[in-house]
């Protein structure tokens, strides 16, 4: 077919290409007779087809090539162990012999369902082979269900279960260990497309006899972990899947209700619009896991979890695209205005704003439904012409969508609205056309979306719990027929185990402290208290900005209202014991006023006015925004971090007016932070850890017990962006584990492990101001707290990233000798408590310091699962630690009662917080970080200095123009450039500039 037509003329559209289908196809022609599969001839006779290998003999086969670990991903305990062992690396810490007896015992419930019954049958595994490997799975899937196949696998074991790729599982062998059909693509309704045209083949053939009691074996502890173990639990966690992917939307290890197309949300919990077209939606996780049971024997369970994700809106086309570019009005004659009024013209349109809207939709499915027919699509593109604009040959004659759709269909499209071009190159109408239902949304949410996500799913633990057991009901592990067929039994009813709730720390401040059974409430004030340590500078230079919107609107706020408030802070922080000079607190503020259009002469112009004002440097600029603006932030931090190395601190202006204490407070334990101070410090007011000089070396003497705690984390871009990964690296600073130095730099295309090259660039910054701080010398003990690696990544931790920390160090000082700790932290997983009311707060969250050592928790490695935070809505997600390194010989109590207390010691908050600090500071730092992307300042207009708003500063009073280390070149991360380094001026990249 020769290339469509704009208004009849010949001339494309600007990007497009040409297409080879015109409007929808005609209705579907009956299914042709079935090819004759080859299920009686026997193996050694059947015929070699084409795109398939030769039969061969039946044989046991490894299913896994020699080394490989490529299904160890798919399972949650029991792989970090393997992967060491395979790896030739250091075995994981076993679990101490006896569980903690810190705190006082409780009565926790989890939602995690012990398995009664594990399968003791022969379980025959087999090859699956479809044509020649480069199917969809989509088409391999409607192959494996044609009748041909389910017919045959109906007479050959009860129950087959297929993971969709290249593995299946019977109770029974099938005659000659192999099968092969040759199949007309006829047989299976609905094929369309290349994929459908040819004759397929698929091929079962017998691979293996799975052993099951290897696995029990391992859980009775009579055998190390091997392959065949993690075989048997593969397929275990096949088997309890098998069921639900029959009825409801599998997606990884959550399942989800199916929306019919075009269905209203009328009554529906389990959906929630969150606008322009995207659906919240609620379902079930389950997931397989070896466990150290409540009665303290090794087991397997299930951990069953609500489960929450985003699906497009299963709605009419028009709908949508309505939705999605003039929400929250909902008439097409808006789009269609807007249609009118988009430069549609060559080079216009795909930078124009209606088509970078409408290019989310692409790769989504649409149905057509035209006189009762349903047509499938996939959009490729939008074609800038309207219906009747588009043409193509027909018969040898030039014909429109719009003339084709009311010759054979009886419809007239409407006008002023792009056409579709899908990835068959049809050219459709947006008419008739519907969203096909349970697609996932794969984009970040907007600031609105995400705030209505959270209203739908943050619930109390009690509506958790209930949903919990509906998710099991669901499920029906009882009345499922495969679970039966297979011998595997699960029990209905919660786990119920004993946990410890440990003795919370008291938190002291130089003057004044909260005890423990305050602080364990979860919330305390500072009024009356002065820090643990003051800023180490005193403020004898600062000024403000009134940031305004650039078109006027947002909440203002007057300078003299403004004034108010810092007089307020003056006093209040001083009360903390901050230190201010005499000057600063006997002179007014100096502010300009300025808005984001201005681009960094607003810093500039606030930099200016203080350094005159104040006849000195800045030592912090305060800056009051209308509301939340991430740009505005960004902009105020890239070039306060970058370009003049001075803390900033910016504050809202709704708040700034209220003027109240208690934010005032908060405000100034930011403030110290930045400036070199410390907020508390967390102890244990039995002194447990002073037994432990390796973690209390506050009021010693002795380098040798000098503790060094690293946090680190990786980010990653969101989906649908094309932002890389984020390194970013915390370490403390003084002896009391109180202040710490953040390091941060891209790490390539979503790259986990941190570079050799950014560990270095790391280190060789903080190790030798951590020996300015400490006599010269380097730390003997090192805790490494990782956050957000999975259990077949432990073993990298150790080869890469820990080998690359000794290297450093090594490097430092040759003749040091620290030991390691490394921590595994873990905030992504489904595990909840549900404490007993003597153990709960009110909203019936568990209470900090709730330790959790069975029940969720490895069978033989050394991890618990400890809530450290009161968790105000919702119900609290408590941190995973799991240790993989332990030179230090550190008892398990004694690293558990070290974690709780110092969730207590976080800077900015007078709240317990629910992982480490330095893990906590790492994502602050990473987030913060985002401003700091290797992109061209923005500048603003040129600044006039004599109408400027405040006056240029001397010189001397500009920051030198130096950084801390170097900027790593591109070639470390691939194409993703390095983020510019942060302004080292007197030390300021070695302060909490993240806080």
């Amino acid at each position: 077919m020769p290339p469509r037509k704009q208004q009849g003329q010949g001339q494309r559209p600007q990007g497009g290409t040409p297409a080879k289908a015109a409007a929808p196809p005609p209705a579907k022609a009956a299914a042709a007779p079935a090819a004759a599969a080859t299920a009686a001839a026997p193996a050694a006779r059947a015929p070699t087809q084409p795109n398939m290998p030769p039969v061969t003999p039946a044989k046991a086969v490894d299913v896994v090539p020699a080394g490989s670990n490529s299904y160890i991903r798919n399972i949650d305990i029991g792989a970090s162990a393997y992967a060491l062992a395979k790896s030739g690396g250091s075995k994981i810490p076993p679990r101490p012999k006896e569980l903690t007896k810190l705190g006082r015992e409780i009565d926790i419930l989890l939602n995690t369902f012990p398995v009664l019954k594990i399968p003791s049958k022969k379980i025959y595994q087999y090859d699956v082979h479809i044509g020649n490997g480069a199917e969809r799975r989509g088409f391999m899937n409607l192959l494996w269900n044609c009748k041909e196949v389910s017919d045959w696998r109906a007479k050959h074991g009860k129950a087959w279960i297929w993971d969709g790729a290249a593995l299946a599982w019977a109770t029974e062998p099938i005659p000659d260990g192999v099968i092969q059909f040759s199949l007309d693509p006829a047989v299976c309704k609905g094929l369309k497309g290349k994929e459908g045209k040819e004759t397929k083949h698929l091929r079962i053939r017998f691979a293996k006899v799975l052993d099951m009691n290897t696995l029990h074996g391992w859980l009775q502890g009579k055998s190390d972990i091997d392959e065949t173990v993690l075989e048997a639990m593969s397929f275990l966690d096949h088997l309890i899947r098998e069921t639900p992917s029959q009825n409801l939307i599998r997606h990884k290890r959550s399942f989800f209700p199916p929306q019919a197309l075009g269905k209203s949300l009328d009554n529906d919990v389990d959906r929630y619009d969150l606008g322009n077209g995207v659906l919240a939606v609620k379902g079930i996780f389950m997931s397989l896991r070896a466990v150290l049971q409540a009665n303290m024997q090794p087991g397997l369970c299930i951990n069953v979890d609500v489960a929450n994700t985003c699906f497009w809106d299963g709605i009419e086309l028009q709908k949508m695209i309505t939705s999605l570019l003039v929400a929250p009005r909902n008439e097409f004659s808006h789009v269609q205005r807007m249609f009118q009024e988009t430069n549609r013209g060559p080079g216009h349109w795909k930078k124009s704003r209606m088509y970078q809207i409408l290019k989310r939709l692409r790769k989504v499915g649409i149905v057509a439904r035209y006189r009762g027919q349903e047509f499938r699509y996939i959009i490729n593109d939008w074609i800038p012409l309207e219906p009747s604009e588009v043409k193509f040959q027909k018969d040898g004659k030039e014909i429109s969508v719009t003339s084709h759709m009311r010759a054979k269909w009886d419809f007239t499209p409407l006008r002023w609205s792009p056409t579709i071009e899908t990835t068959k190159k049809a050219l459709i109408p947006i008419d008739s056309c519907y969203i096909e239902p349970n697609q996932r949304y794969p984009f970040k949410l907007s600031e609105r979306q995400t705030s209505e996500m959270i209203k739908f799913v943050v619930t109390p633990p009690s509506e958790r719990l209930t949903a919990v057991r509906r998710g099991v009901g669901t499920l029906n592990w009882r009345q499922d027929q495969v679970l039966t067929n297979y011998g595997m039994s699960i029990d209905t009813n919660a786990t119920k185990v004993k946990a410890r709730l440990l003795n919370p720390p008291d938190v002291l401040f130089k003057q004044g402290k909260v005890t423990g059974r305050e602080a364990q409430s979860g919330r305390w004030r500072i009024d009356g208290k002065t820090f643990l340590e003051p800023n180490k500078r005193p403020i004898q230079s600062w000024g403000f900005c009134i940031v305004k919107r650039d078109d006027g609107r947002g909440a203002t706020i007057h300078p003299n209202d403004c004034m108010k408030f810092f007089n307020a802070f003056k006093r209040i922080y001083a009360g903390h014991g901050g230190v201010l000079s005499n000057e600063v607190m006997s002179k007014p503020i100096p502010h300009v006023q300025a808005t984001p259009g201005n681009g960094r002469n607003l810093i500039l112009w606030t930099w200016n006015a203080t350094g005159t004002a104040w006849s000195r440097e800045p030592d912090i600029l305060f800056f009051i925004v209308p509301g939340r603006d991430s740009d505005t932030y960004k902009l105020i931090k890239r070039s306060c971090d970058l370009r003049y190395g001075v803390p900033s601190q910016v504050l809202q202006a709704m708040h700034v007016g209220k003027c109240q204490d208690q934010y005032i407070s908060n405000v100034c334990m930011k403030v110290n932070a930045k400036l070199g101070g410390a907020t508390c410090r967390a102890v244990e007011p039995n002194g447990y850890l002073s037994k432990f000089s390796s973690l209390v070396p506050y009021n010693r003497n002795i380098t040798e017990n000098l503790t060094m705690v690293i946090g680190a984390d990786v980010s990653h871009g969101a989906p649908g962006t094309e932002d890389g990964s984020m390194a970013a690296v915390t370490v403390s600073q003084d002896i009391g584990l109180t202040k710490y130095a953040a390091f941060v730099n891209t790490n390539g295309d979503h790259r986990e492990m941190i570079s050799t090259e950014n560990w270095n660039y790391f280190l060789e910054q903080a190790l030798p101001e951590w020996r300015s701080k400490n006599n010269g010398f380097l730390p003997r003990r090192v805790i490494y707290c990782r956050d957000g690696v999975s259990e077949a990544e432990y073993n990298t931790v150790l080869s890469e990233e820990v080998r690359d920390i000794k290297a450093a160090f090594a490097k430092s000082d040759p003749n040091n000798k620290a030991k390691f700790t490394v921590l595994i932290a873990t905030k992504r997983h489904h595990v909840r408590f549900f404490p007993a009311a003597n153990a709960s707060s009110r909203n019936g969250n568990p209470l900090p310091g709730t330790l959790v050592e069975t029940g969720a928790t490895h069978p033989f490695e050394h991890d618990w699962y400890l809530c450290t935070h009161a968790a105000i809505k919702g119900t609290a997600r408590p941190m995973h630690y799991y240790t993989i390194l332990n030179e230090n010989n550190l008892s398990g109590s004694e690293m558990q009662q070290m974690l709780f207390e110092q969730c207590f010691q976080y800077a900015r908050a007078t709240t317990p917080v629910s992982m480490h600090p330095a893990i906590y500071y790492a994502h602050l730092a990473a987030k913060r970080a985002e401003a700091h992307v290797d992109q061209p300042f923005m500048s603003g207009p040129k600044q006039d200095p004599k109408a400027g708003p405040g006056a240029v500063a001397p010189p001397n009073f500009l920051p030198k123009q130096s950084s801390a280390g170097s900027s790593l070149g591109s070639e470390a991360r691939g194409d993703i450039r390095p983020l510019h380094p942060i302004m080292n001026n007197r030390g300021f990249a070695f302060s909490a500039w993240y806080m």
